[in-house]
């Protein structure tokens, strides 16, 4: 976290510095996801890369997103100075000025399983779908003497291949993972890459000769680009889009470690040092990630099979999913001292499939209301035992402040189905909707849906911070934590933070309240439960089965108490600690919590029946895309891009297509 802190304040000054120069150049790039693309996080790792590298050299650059040949075309002309990402090849060079590399990605054949396990082999009779302008005719030459056939988008790609169209897409391992995980939930395990087929190829920014200053902006841009490189704020950017790979270690057993961007699993990392010296012959090699980007990593890798994970931080959602795909390592011959039976009965549950556990605990929580009590005594207002929705309207309309710096209500609006959706889905629940009806039908353009989320988008617009689509729990987080908002509706394990006068400047003044109801209190608060779990895929199992028995251990509670005290401890996961008198004494919330986690029912959590498990999620595979999907439909709506019902028609079809494709819906 120290490096990205650092990065951030070094980018921001930069920015700064740039901002006196005139905006002389102008880019075109292409949606190359996971690299770069309009609807990716900051528009992804190699548009903050090449910005980066540009505001170094003290140069401001415009980018606009186009499909791939125009991108190029464009460049090509003049009528944009570069475009990037591009491939090396000996046309490219002879149109353009290439730079240094600015990154790389894995090229490779993407093919159904039953052709690996009969010996894949290229012939003038195979197919390969590849998308046009993406790849040199010099890398074509490896896959001699196939025939291509040229598709507009991958997307296209990836249906001619499910159908039987093409033998291979020849297309990035991480692109083709994410658009199963988006877009094709019912293609997850029904490819893969054939190890024989796969090539590293660098990408690169191409300066059009057309341009009088091209010779100068590449050597400006090269030498900022080494600068970046020799500071680690390349690697460091990958890193936070998750597309940093592991290193080899030929001295120890290395257990790579994907886990959540949040002070509790940053407080493992660190402690985690007295592990590896207990253990000298481990070494731990921990990828800490944004929330959403680390649940997409996570299931693209799974998606293709890559096995780069020996420790995976997943969820309530993920458990009974995955297992069925057999992804998932069961966790018995637990050591002895571990005591499930100490678990919190619903937190064991929800990570357990046929009765045995398949993650261990680190974290679990529901929601409640949080609220600063100086700023409702100085309006007189009192915080009703059980707050409706329509109460925390007028509580927020009455404190909200923008002028002194305070948002009548914060709420999450940042994409990602464990992001915002986690509001909005029990928003929904509470209005009396739900996901699905008992035959798998979409029910998202419903009037308990538009209900819900014409009252969200109006809470958020009306009363929240600026640019809510950004904010995601960390960044509420710290926005209340520093006095920002009066209100904020949001997981109960943020109640340690705020409550400790040390991370706190409310401290003294917040309070909490049971998450708002409506219709109904069915579904009205979350359950989630943040666990460490084992792929079936890593070839370290016993030493991952001890890592993770040690991090969600009553010891590792007890040592975290001793260095940083009892409000910062992980949880929601046992009842020792709800027993403990020292932490009920820190804790004044620990009753509430430890109650509504046992409430929370995820097999009951909507007005009429529904056929699934989950209270803000749905436990079905295709979840991940359908939630994405309808996140991302309502943040545009926050962005002015969309309306409400334009947002709610759109996830009603696009849920309506994925249900069908996997042969659920009717």
């Amino acid at each position: 976290m120290k490096i990205l802190n650092l990065l951030f304040f070094n980018l921001m000054s930069l920015l700064c510095v740039a901002g006196y120069a005139e905006p002389n150049l102008r880019l075109s790039s292409y949606d190359l996801p996971p690299y770069i693309g309009q609807n990716l996080n900051n528009q992804g790792a190699l548009y903050e890369i090449v910005t980066a590298a540009f505001v170094q050299a003290e140069r401001l650059v415009e980018i606009d997103f186009f499909p791939t040949t125009r991108a190029i075309n464009f460049a090509l002309i003049g009528e944009y100075q570069a475009v990037f990402p591009v491939t090396y090849d000996a046309v490219m060079s002879g149109k353009f000025l290439v730079s240094e590399p600015i990154a790389s990605y894995q090229l490779g054949l993407l093919g159904k399983k039953s052709i690996e396990a009969s010996g894949a082999k290229i012939s003038e009779a195979t197919t390969i779908a590849v998308l046009r302008g993406s790849i040199s005719e010099q890398a074509k030459i490896a896959f001699a003497p196939a025939q291509f056939l040229y598709v507009s988008r991958n997307e296209q790609a990836m249906k001619m291949l499910y159908a039987g169209r093409v033998n291979y897409v020849l297309i990035d391992k991480f692109n083709a993972a994410d658009l199963m995980v988006d877009q094709f939930p019912y293609m997850i395990g029904q490819f893969t890459f054939p190890k024989q087929f796969i090539e590293s190829i660098d990408l690169y920014v191409a300066f059009s000769k057309k341009s009088a200053q091209a010779q100068e902006n590449l050597a400006s841009f090269n030498s900022a680009l080494k600068q970046l490189k020799a500071q680690g704020v390349i690697d460091s950017l990958m890193n936070r889009h998750g597309l940093l790979l592991f290193e080899q270690s030929a001295e120890h057993k290395v257990l790579r470690i994907a886990t959540v961007a949040n002070g509790d699993m940053v407080l493992m990392q660190r402690l985690s040092r007295e592990y590896e010296q207990l253990h000298p012959a481990i070494r731990l090699d921990w990828r800490v990630l944004d929330e959403s980007i680390l649940r997409r990593r996570l299931l693209s890798d799974l998606a293709i099979g890559e096995g780069q994970y020996d420790v995976m931080t997943i969820g309530s959602y993920e458990v009974p999913v995955w297992d069925k795909q057999n992804w998932l390592s069961p966790l018995t011959d637990l050591p002895e001292d571990y005591d499930q039976a100490d678990l919190i009965d619903v937190i064991r549950d929800s990570l357990s499939y046929n009765g045995e556990l398949y993650a261990l605990p680190f974290y679990g929580e529901s929601s409640m209301t949080y609220y600063r009590r100086d700023l409702f005594d100085r309006a007189g207002l009192t915080m009703p035992a059980e707050p409706t929705w329509e109460q925390i309207r007028t509580f927020a309309a009455t404190l909200h402040a923008p002028d002194e710096g305070i948002y009548g209500l914060c709420l999450r609006g940042k994409v990602g189905w464990g992001e915002n959706i986690t509001n909005i889905g029990t928003l929904v629940n509470t209005f009396g909707g739900q996901w699905f009806d008992l035959q798998w039908v979409p029910q998202l353009d419903t009037p308990a849906w538009h209900q819900a989320v014409n009252v969200y988008v109006d809470l958020v617009q009306s009363f929240g911070p600026p640019d809510t689509y950004k904010n995601g729990f960390s960044e509420n987080l710290r926005l209340f934590a520093e006095g920002h908002c009066a209100l904020w509706v949001d997981a109960t394990v943020a109640a340690g933070l705020l409550f400790d006068a040390g991370r706190s400047t409310v401290a003294d003044t917040v309070w909490f309240a049971p998450a708002p109801v409506a219709l109904t209190p069915k579904g009205s608060a979350w359950l989630w439960a943040w666990s460490l779990a084992i792929p079936s895929s890593s070839k370290l199992q016993a030493e991952a089965k001890d890592f993770i028995a040690w991090a969600t251990s009553k010891d590792y509670i007890n040592r975290v108490a001793e260095y940083e005290g009892w409000l910062a401890v992980p949880p929601g996961t046992r009842k020792s600690t709800y027993a403990n008198k020292n932490y009920r004494q820190a804790a004044p919330f620990a009753d509430y919590v430890f109650d509504a986690i046992n409430s929370a029912n995820p097999r009951d959590a909507t007005l009429t029946a529904n056929p699934y498990t989950g209270i803000q999620f749905v436990a079905v595979p295709e979840f991940t895309a359908i939630g994405n999907f309808v996140s991302q439909s309502i943040n545009a709506v926050l962005q002015g891009k969309l309306t409400v019902d334009q947002a709610l028609a759109k996830s009603q079809a696009f849920t309506l297509d994925v249900m069908k494709n996997a042969g659920t819906a009717q």
